[in-house]
């Protein structure tokens, strides 16, 4: 990859300075990109609070309110029916990449908003343009080509992120086991395939092994 590897802490103060360059006017787009679990959110929302403090204004549109409904009949799915939320296919990347532009040309957009009870992306309030547009997601680095001026990769270990996704998902009432097969079979080979590459086009890499 382009860049080299960060903590958080690192990553965030020069993040930061990134976007403190060129004076009010300039707008700058970041992208984060990693695996399930691997810290992105987690990430975003501290560089929010980190760019408030600094009392520059920004915007986080995170990639899962672009998912496709279930009833998409663009939803990809597997050879046994099942759906594929892992890939690219699975999300309103064209649209999502549309409100980035246009927030980061100054206007508001109407952006999506998931609704995970009902499966389905509806349209939520409006969204103001800010200094910083922060996109989020398994795929903020291919749905931000060529607009995003910093693309962050955030990676932990497998079993961290499989942790993480445990302590997750048990909130949903998911059994432990349940969770491990789907990550072993399913959510890990397809983000090898398609999520990590991404890792070699990021300009930082921030490796997010901290217990939150």
């Amino acid at each position: 990859m382009h860049g080299r590897q960060l903590t958080l802490g690192s990553a965030l103060e020069r993040i930061t300075g990134i976007a403190l360059r060129g004076g009010a006017q300039v707008r700058h787009c970041v992208a984060v990109a990693g695996g399930s679990c691997s810290g992105k959110t987690y990430l975003a929302k501290r560089l929010e609070q980190a760019l408030g403090d600094c009392g520059v204004t920004s915007v986080r549109l995170p990639l899962d309110d672009y998912f496709r409904a279930c009833d998409d009949p663009e939803l990809p799915r597997d050879a046994l029916g099942r759906t594929v939320f892992d890939v690219p296919a699975a999300f309103h990347l064209a649209e999502l990449r549309s409100h980035a532009i246009q927030l980061l040309e100054g206007y508001s957009v109407l952006a999506r908003r998931y609704d995970a009870v009902i499966n389905r992306c509806l349209y939520g309030a409006e969204v103001k343009s800010g200094r910083v547009l922060v996109v989020e997601g398994l795929f903020a680095i291919d749905a931000c080509e060529g607009i995003a001026g910093l693309r962050i990769f955030v990676d932990a270990s497998k079993s961290t992120r499989l942790a993480r996704r445990i302590a997750r998902d048990r909130r949903f009432g998911v059994a432990d086991d349940v969770i491990v097969h789907a990550f072993e079979t399913r959510v890990e080979p397809y983000q090898l395939r398609h999520v990590r590459p991404q890792a070699a086009r990021a300009d930082l890499l921030v490796w997010s092994e901290i217990t939150r």
